[in-house]
């Protein structure tokens, strides 16, 4: 999270965790769409080793604004 705050994302903090269930997803689609975001991509913090060479591949075949 240091990093991402250092990079400055975005981050969406819940007050409290539930569950990792689609109802978060909802929530947090909502606020993106408030802001005028039209993609967003939500990955859990327990991702240790994914590289941005990882993320990149996964969403290279996404077309372009």
């Amino acid at each position: 999270m240091h990093l991402a705050e250092e990079n400055r994302w975005e981050i969406l903090r819940e007050e409290q965790q539930i569950s990792e269930s689609i109802f978060r997803w909802d929530a947090a689609s909502k606020i993106c769409e408030q802001w005028g975001v039209t993609d967003c991509c939500g990955l859990p913090l327990d991702l240790p080793l994914i590289q941005s060479a990882t993320i990149d591949e996964l969403l290279a075949p996404l077309p372009r604004p």
